[in-house]
């Protein structure tokens, strides 16, 4: 048989998950084989534990062997190869589209490569598209004899199992469109007015929920504990929330209201380096700053409302990554005009009064 037949079929095997099989008439050794096997198809690395064989010549001068050969399987490699990643040199977690939450994800890299590193250097960026989801540790495991890769996986840790996650979320989404109805009466609202609306019921309906906070300063495995307050669900269903939880909601009022809306994760006040989050909303092809937590339990306080980039003095970001903020025609001076000329007919629509004329502080 071939070497390039012998190579071949231990890829099959392998990719198959086979305990044992054979190989007939190799001209080389098992360990060269299985170089050429993972120099071919590197994503198999995941899937060896460990290997051994026998082997028995064809005559005693004779290069030629015949192996027989018992694989090992790592029980925490995927289902299918087509679950890994081979990493360019470029991958961050940034890359990864689907909407579903990830558990795992895997991948093969080159030995020298730092994907390690920018997958820790972008979860902060990352994160903020799945709700719940705190933490991220690598896992790598090495065959220095037999391949120069990694096999690293990345494993995601969430504040809830996510099946208890998702009905959170989806209690605050029915909850959400609850208070979409209520705030806009079935009537045809502007988008800037919708946002204040949703903003200004937000700030009235939320405490901040210091403890949990102080907590969270403490102990980042408090989130697990009362994770409520960090979810869309504690400022929509319980009245409650910090400022991750109150971005999120904010995020899922706006979705019912079918606004484009995304949560920023930032720092306030860069020298005693608090973490932050808060929104960006998108009206008429134009982004603006939208932060629900400044102020809360205040009355509505608008300084950091429809807000562009040069306006969010004390917020850092990373400006490379979320879109410039460069609106300034719908400000809160150009809101509460309109609401001076239109909000009684909102009020006697059966729109409540106290979101449309709230007490507002600067």
């Amino acid at each position: 048989m071939s070497r390039k037949d012998n190579v071949n079929n231990v890829i099959y095997y392998l990719s198959n998950k086979k305990p044992n099989f054979q190989i007939f008439k190799s001209s080389i050794s098992f360990e060269k084989i299985l170089k050429e096997v993972l120099i071919q198809e590197p994503r198999l690395l995941f899937y060896i534990s460990s290997y051994s064989y026998s082997y028995t010549k064809n005559s005693r001068l004779s290069m030629i062997a015949d192996y027989t050969v018992t694989i090992d399987y790592n029980q925490n490699a995927p289902d299918s190869l087509d679950d890994i990643t081979i990493d360019d040199g470029t991958y961050t977690l940034l890359n990864y589209k689907s909407l579903s939450n990830p558990e795992k994800l895997y991948f093969i890299s080159d030995g020298h490569s730092d994907l390690s590193q920018r997958i820790i250097d972008s979860f902060h960026n990352f994160h903020i598209r799945y709700e719940g989801l705190y933490k991220v540790e690598n896992n790598s495991i090495t065959f220095d004899q037999l391949s120069d890769n990694i096999a690293l996986t990345t494993k995601f840790t969430y504040c809830l199992p996510l099946n208890q996650l998702n009905q959170k979320k989806r209690q605050a989404e029915f909850k959400a469109n609850q208070i979409a109805k209520d705030l806009t009466g079935g009537l045809v609202i502007p988008p800037f007015v919708k946002v204040f609306l949703a903003f200004s019921y937000l700030q009235q309906n939320t405490s901040y929920d210091h403890r949990a906070y102080n907590n969270l300063a403490m102990d980042l495995e408090s989130i697990t504990i009362d994770p409520a307050p960090h979810l869309s669900y504690g400022p929509l269903v319980e009245g409650r929330g910090i400022c991750s939880g109150i971005a999120y909601a904010f995020k899922t009022l706006m979705e019912s209201l079918n606004i484009e809306c995304m949560v920023i994760h930032g720092i306030l006040n860069e020298d005693s380096s608090m973490d932050h989050a808060w929104n960006l909303v998108r009206i008429n092809n134009q982004y603006y700053h939208v932060d629900a937590t400044c102020g809360i339990e205040q009355g509505v306080c608008v300084s950091s409302f429809m807000k562009c980039d040069s306006q969010m003095n004390g917020y850092h970001w990373d400006q490379e990554f979320f879109p410039r903020a460069t609106g300034r025609h719908f400000n809160y001076d150009f809101i509460e005009d309109w609401l001076i000329d239109n909000g009684e007919d909102l009020v006697d629509s059966g729109i409540d009064s106290q979101f449309v004329f709230p007490d507002v502080i600067e």
